[in-house]
């Protein structure tokens, strides 16, 4: 590793380390000189030991590991020691195969995770960082960016963006407001820029490289985005970079695995058939809102109904006779993605930013059905949401 890494940043890491910087990023070797310098940003690093003592002991250690970001990058993607999707998928939205010399792509670019403190993840328990973390993190990216300086960052995953805004105008940076590009693979394509020390940084926000990733549709909004930097990645890395090799793309979305939706209740009067986690959508999980579900109505389970399932902290709530108003937007959400996903005819191609899963899919025809039968009403009700969105301004929400 000490060939192909940079330590000469390490005194000015080990002053940002004081502000809240746990592990040192990866620099390559020829990062300096590189014609297009790029940071990637991922979120951050997980235990998933299933044994809790062992997990939380693997906690410990690398919160205690300055040098872990860097054993990880040197292990994964270049070494190949062990797979993660994370990785060989970003290798495929920056250069359409994964088939690839890691050390000649890794000596040329930066790499550190937004998120500064390990991660629970197992079955049972796949934690992520709350609001203030992700405030927080800002900070440290500064630090790191003020270090490095680089004209590209690619965030892999887009939440830390909802909190961008607010904090730049907070550190007193100069800094242009995040922008959805567009909605593609169920995340919003965003970008913002940040100016530091005269250098201007564009940082582009894409869906996280992991599960349900779908490289060559943000492979080809990268070029779109960054045509000069996706350019010298492919001149760098293949000799002829106009006969590349190109990865089979078979992304599927397998919603009734459940991840995200375990724990929903299904033993209460209303049936969920596709619901989502409530924190998926509202970054909150102390929020007595557990789930959003659309399903078989508690009134009649014959008729379809959205439901917010709440939990009190001691039993399931039967009480929804009203609902916060900022949980309504949420509500129509899943609403229309319910609907989406009637129209899919079966296949799993289909899944929203709120992580949404079909509960039950023997039920899916019924719901359907239900639609159908209200097609006048969701039409002429969906047309007159539509024009009213036209009107509104976000902004001055």
């Amino acid at each position: 590793m000490e060939n192909i890494i940079d330590y000469s940043f390490d005194v000015d890491f080990n002053a940002a380390r004081e502000a809240g910087l746990t592990w040192l990023p990866w620099i390559g070797i020829d990062y300096k000189q590189s014609s297009y310098k790029i940071l990637v940003a991922a979120e951050s690093h997980y235990a998933n030991q299933k044994d809790a003592q062992e997990r939380q002991i693997k906690l410990e250690d690398v919160s205690d590991d300055e040098n872990y970001t860097r054993d990880v990058v040197n292990e994964c993607p270049i070494n190949r020691d062990w797979d993660n999707s994370m990785f060989s998928n970003l290798h495929r939205a920056l250069l359409t195969t994964d088939a690839i010399d890691g050390c000649c792509l890794w000596k040329n670019i930066a790499f550190y995770n937004f998120i500064q403190r390990p991660m629970n993840y197992t079955a049972d328990w796949q934690e992520r960082p709350d609001g203030s973390e992700f405030a927080a993190g800002w900070r440290t990216f500064i630090d790191v960016v003020s270090i490095i300086h680089p004209a590209t960052c690619i965030f892999i995953g887009v939440t830390a963006s909802n909190y961008f805004n607010d904090a730049m105008s907070t550190l007193g940076v100069e800094f242009t407001k995040v922008e959805v590009v567009d909605f593609l693979n169920g995340a919003y394509l965003k970008k913002a820029t940040v100016v530091i020390d005269g250098v201007e940084t564009q940082i582009v926000f894409i869906r996280h490289t992991g599960k349900f990733f779908s490289w060559s549709l943000w492979h080809e909004c990268l070029v779109n985005l960054l045509p000069d930097t996706m350019k010298y990645l492919k001149e760098l890395i293949f000799d002829d970079p106009n006969q590349v090799a190109v990865d089979n793309d078979d992304i599927s979305f397998p919603v009734s695995e459940r991840n995200y939706t375990h724990g929903i209740p299904h033993w209460l009067s209303h049936k969920p058939i596709i619901a989502c986690k409530y924190s998926e959508l509202f970054d909150e999980e102390e929020e007595d809102a557990k789930y959003i579900s659309v399903g078989r109505a508690q009134y009649n389970n014959n008729c379809a109904s959205v439901k917010i399932l709440r939990h009190s902290g001691i039993r399931w709530s039967r009480q929804s006779e009203e609902v916060p108003i900022h949980r309504t937007a949420y509500m129509m959400q899943m609403f229309l993605t319910a609907i989406l996903h009637t129209q899919q005819n079966g296949k799993d191609a289909f899944q929203s930013s709120a992580h949404e899963e079909i509960i039950a899919p023997v039920d899916m025809d019924f719901l359907k059905n239900e639609f159908n039968a209200s097609k006048k009403e969701i039409a002429e009700g969906l047309r007159a949401v539509h024009d009213l969105l036209h009107k509104i301004d976000i902004n001055k929400i």
